[in-house]
């Protein structure tokens, strides 16, 4: 038994019991109404009750353990997206296959729990295990993010994965850090065709998604052909039915690859699209990977960048350097102390090693009030403690001071902006920097471009990200010895361009224009015909405080005048807009709204690409299910055979049971018995003092 104060205070609350049981029966006149035999009883049953009664004041808690068997679990991991239904065998999918998956589920949920997960663009938690849910509609397939939501079932005894797809992954993170750190099988189920037809396609076009007025904006990819050898097709890039350049294409290999290059002019502000073709050849698989949309936004503006250092460092002088190199930019080196302008007058600000003390918070709160762009290095000078409370996507849990030897790993599924070949081949060969050790968490928001090696160990903890935070952008450098890279770099090719025009990216990135308006309308630039085109709006009242009590209205107009109206639904404290899908083309948009007398409007505008990811690729890449079954100690079957998994699965010895002990801490008030002992004792008590 526990209390929550000292057992010794138990014992003035017995003296207590004692003297108020004595006084009622030895100093009262019950005294002359009781023989003494009695008075002694009626004064042992009132002491008692009175000790239990004050011994709930200390508020003892009993130790209960309580046993329970908790079944394995098996969760099937479903793919969800539409190119499995683009083959051959659509309609055994729809039909033979989901009465068989039915099957298996209602054989294993015999002696296991099983749980059934979609996954596609989202991931979700099918209710009741029911087959029907599955409709082989989405849009994109991010199975990293199927891997990702199995972590709240680690401690549910989750013992195997069933995962049935095609495994053409077209969106999220490289699934094997997911892999290799498993401890149970991996079942797949190789869906899709493997067969390999004749087509053309476009590689994803490397390009910058920013470019600044009278730049030269440079696009690069590949052609890429299959069993189509002898044949030729035309390569051209449009912007407004205008062709800016075109090339013929001779296909010499029957699994061939050629890179193209086009140089742009960055004439127009605004949002610009071009779009980069092939002409199909006679008897392709599919059409719909011959064309690629580009979207570009091109922006005018010379920006400050205000750099803030806690301490001399030679990593501000590179950053200097390369900011100083970029015409659209003017830079400023301060030195903590000595910055005393707003930050108001700067566009951006880079932090290095701040915040190192609590005299820094003021800054680092007025930039997060002003929504200044920023990009924070943290070192060793930095209090990690306060960087933690900025809430910027990344959490360190810190043992030690003493920092990490951190080797860059990039992160390709990396999206913010393009990342070139020779980034990714000198980054490689960079020296490690002095990153801050500890555990590293980081929520959704947070998009990492470099992860840490340390030692020979690979993480995911982040050490070059990028986050939003109320609609404003941040940076994360998790290091210092930047200046290193530079010099490595020149001492690789000569020069410091590789690792400059990452740098220059990042700023690019952080410069674009931040809305500072009590209200604010957002999306993203570009969605596909077949995806829902989602947008966010917020709304400040004078006090900037968010809220959504007003209605919001949201007018769409397509390039040929037609406008479409819709209204926001309130959601927490902002609000939201889902529209199923719209047709390919450029879109403007005006968002409305009023508080009292006082009007607000946001205009801009996005664009609806016809590109459909599900169709790009529909050759199936059961190497990699294989693979994973083969690294976990699983197995790969085809869909006819998925049956066989139920037997494989109830002969493993490792998928078993597990006894789970628990201990639970009860209050003693939810002790039925206690009081009836109390209860028995004040009735006895009363029945005696009537009937003696």
């Amino acid at each position: 038994m526990i209390t929550s104060l000292s057992l010794w205070w138990f014992l003035p609350l017995v003296v207590l019991a004692f003297l108020w049981s004595y006084w009622l029966y030895f100093r009262s006149k019950a005294k002359k109404n009781h023989k003494k035999k009695t008075l002694y009883i009626l004064f042992s049953l009132r002491f008692l009750a009175l000790s239990l009664i004050f011994f709930l004041i200390l508020n003892p808690t009993i130790k209960n353990k309580k046993t329970s068997i908790e079944k394995p679990l098996i969760a099937i991991l479903q793919d969800n997206s539409s190119s499995i239904i683009m083959t051959k065998d659509s309609l055994e999918y729809k039909t033979k296959y989901k009465e068989d998956l039915k099957t298996l589920i209602k054989e294993l949920s015999k002696d296991y729990r099983v749980k059934l997960i979609s996954f596609g663009s989202r991931v979700n938690l099918i209710e009741n295990n029911d087959i029907d849910s599955i409709n082989y509609n989405d849009y994109s397939t991010n199975l990293s993010s199927a891997f990702s939501f199995l972590e709240r079932y680690k401690t549910s005894n989750l013992s195997s994965i069933i995962l049935a797809s095609d495994a053409i992954i077209n969106q999220g993170e490289d699934v094997g850090n997911y892999v290799n750190n498993l401890i149970y099988p991996i079942y797949t189920i190789a869906m899709g065709d493997t067969t390999k037809r004749k087509d053309l396609s476009i590689s994803d076009p490397l390009y910058n998604r920013i470019a600044y007025l009278n730049s030269k904006i440079l696009i690069k990819g590949n052609v890429i052909a299959f069993l189509a050898k002898g044949n030729s097709t035309i390569l051209k890039i449009e912007n407004k039915g205008k062709v800016l350049h075109q090339e013929r294409i001779n296909i010499d290999e029957e699994n061939f690859s050629k890179e193209f290059s086009f140089i742009l002019d960055a004439t127009e502000v605004g949002l610009k699209h071009y779009t980069i073709s092939l002409y199909p050849l006679d008897n392709e698989t599919t059409k719909e990977n011959n064309h690629k949309d580009i979207v570009i936004r091109i922006i005018d503006a010379r920006k400050k960048v205000a750099i803030i250092a806690n301490n001399p460092s030679p990593d501000i002088s590179a950053i200097k350097q390369i900011i100083e190199n970029n015409e659209n930019y003017e830079a400023f080196s301060f030195l903590f102390d000595d910055f005393k302008t707003s930050i108001d007058s700067f566009d951006i600000a880079i932090l290095h090693n701040i915040p190192s003390n609590n005299n820094q918070t003021k800054l680092i709160n007025e930039i997060f009030f002003k929504h200044t762009p920023a990009l924070f290095f943290i070192g060793t000078k930095t209090n990690i403690d306060l960087f933690n409370k900025m809430q910027l996507s990344v959490e360190i849990s810190q043992n030690t001071s003493l920092p990490n030897r951190a080797i860059p790993i990039i992160n390709n599924d990396f999206s913010s902006f393009s990342i070139g070949e020779n980034f990714q081949n000198t980054i490689k060969n960079m020296p490690p920097i002095s990153s801050p050790s500890g555990k590293y968490r980081t929520t959704p928001l947070c998009n990492t471009l470099l992860f840490q090696e340390i030692g020979s160990i690979k993480t995911n903890y982040p050490l070059f990200a990028f986050t939003n935070k109320d609609n404003t952008p941040y940076s994360l450098f998790f290091g210092e010895g930047f200046f290193s890279w530079r010099l490595q770099n020149y001492l690789l090719d000569n020069n410091h361009n590789t690792i400059d025009e990452v740098i220059s990216k990042s700023i690019n990135f952080l410069g674009l224009k931040q809305d500072k308006n009590r209200f604010m309308v957002f999306s993203k630039e570009v969605f596909s015909e077949d995806e829902p085109v989602i947008f966010n709006a917020e709304l400040y009242n004078e006090s900037f405080e968010m809220v959504n009590s007003y209605d919001v209205s949201l007018s769409i107009k397509d390039e040929k005048g037609k406008t479409f109206n819709y209204m926001f639904i309130p959601s927490s404290n902002a609000y939201t807009l889902n529209i199923s899908s719209l047709p390919s083309g450029k879109y403007s948009f005006e968002g409305k709204t009023k508080i009292k007398d006082e009007t607000f409007s946001k205009k801009g505008t996005f664009f609806i690409s016809s590109e459909k990811k599900e169709a790009i690729l529909l050759v199936a890449n059961s190497n990699l299910l294989y693979n994973m079954s083969e690294k976990t100690g699983g197995k790969m079957v085809y869909p006819n055979n998925i049956l066989n998994l139920i037997k494989d699965i109830k002969q493993r010895k490792d998928i078993k049971p597990i006894i789970i002990e628990r201990t639970i801490n009860q209050p003693l008030t939810n002790s039925l018995w206690y009081f009836l002992i109390i209860i028995l004792c004040l009735g006895a008590e009363w029945l005696i003092n009537k009937l003696f």
